[in-house]
């Protein structure tokens, strides 16, 4: 999305939006872009802020879960 192509669709109607997310924790303001396809309506959203590595010790990590023999994909 950030290239200007979706990645769902393959058009190159991408808009973006900058908003603030409020950290409740420490009352911090991170700034987050919302990229929309005006075409299908996928979007996608970014934190961009030099502070992103605060996420590792605020957030609750997800582990990628072992794939059983009877999954697909």
């Amino acid at each position: 999305m950030r290239s200007g192509i979706c990645p769902k669709c393959g058009a190159d109607e991408i808009y973006k939006q900058e908003h603030y997310v409020v950290r409740i924790k420490r009352f911090l303001q991170v700034p987050r872009v919302i990229y929309a396809c005006a075409v299908c309506g996928y979007s996608e959203q970014y934190i961009e802020d030099p502070r992103i590595g605060e996420i590792r010790d605020s957030w609750i990590p997800v582990r990628p879960r072992r794939k059983r023999k009877n999954d697909d994909l």
